[in-house]
């Protein structure tokens, strides 16, 4: 099966500088976006709120589900090498919908091996799709990612960020 993904690398390291810029950039047009938003939404009368529906006798809160259930057997096992390298071992997830089914799928890092996407079949239930689509990245030491359409053609396209690098583009071809 071919992957729906294609990587593209990206082996440019920003400086620490240009992180700080870039971050500026994007926090001050983000904020700007949604004051302006909202400023809008205020004025037009269009702020909904809605009351948290709760049923029965029980209060709003989370139910814990055992992971074998869900379908999702993630773990982010770190080698003693890996610990012994590092004092701060993150790593990431992303959560979009990259099939276009409605449901929210969920992409985890690992620090050691390869990541994992899931495919979110609704009612709790996920599969593991990675192989077939290609976003695996295996051996490297993945630190974060984020679902974005980064090309505009409405699929949402995969970045994953790695120590040390190679950072990784991965476009969405269905």
């Amino acid at each position: 099966m071919s992957p729906i993904c294609s990587p593209i690398f990206l082996h440019h390291r920003p400086s620490l500088r240009d992180f700080c810029s870039i971050r500026r950039a994007v926090s001050f047009f983000c904020l700007l976006f949604l004051g302006l938003n909202f400023a809008h939404a205020a004025e037009s009368g269009r702020v909904e709120t809605f009351p948290l529906a709760v049923t029965g006798n029980s209060s709003p809160g989370f139910t814990l589900r055992p992971p074998a259930s869900l379908g999702i057997t993630f773990s982010n096992l770190v080698s003693s090498q890996t610990r012994a390298l590092y004092t701060l071992i993150p790593t990431g997830i992303a959560a979009g919908d990259v099939d276009g089914d409605g449901l929210c799928d969920l992409y985890f890092c690992a620090s050691d091996g390869s990541n994992v996407l899931y495919r979110n079949l609704g009612n709790w239930k996920f599969e593991d799709i990675t192989a077939s689509a290609g976003v695996g990245c295996p051996g490297q030491h993945s630190i974060g990612a984020t679902f974005a359409d980064v090309n505009g053609d409405g699929a949402l396209d995969l970045i994953v960020t790695a120590r040390g690098g190679p950072n990784r583009l991965f476009i969405n071809d269905g």
